[in-house]
């Protein structure tokens, strides 16, 4: 869906039925690897390791403030874009 939808940010459920966000965010990374992931999850530190592992750039608890998933994903949308300008020169 990312890739027919071409979306520059994700912010991804680690607890998913069908496939765990984790395993999705790997698959988002090696398929669209300009997209930014940002990992979701009641969990801690567990979870959050997992998911930067598989490729997230941020990790925010659903018990979080809904403004910190917010400003989490602003933040690495605008990080992005400084690392895509330095990278084209």
């Amino acid at each position: 869906l990312v890739q027919e939808l071409h979306r520059e940010a994700v912010v991804m459920d680690i607890s998913m039925q069908v496939m765990d966000g984790v395993e999705a965010t790997r698959k988002i990374k090696a398929e669209s690897p300009d997209t930014v992931v940002v990992g979701l999850s009641m969990g801690g530190t567990e979870d959050r390791r997992r998911i930067m592992v598989a490729g997230a750039v941020d990790f925010v608890r659903k018990s979080d403030p809904a403004g910190m998933l917010v400003e989490t994903v602003l933040h690495a949308l605008a990080a992005h874009a400084v690392a895509v300008a330095d990278a084209s020169g």
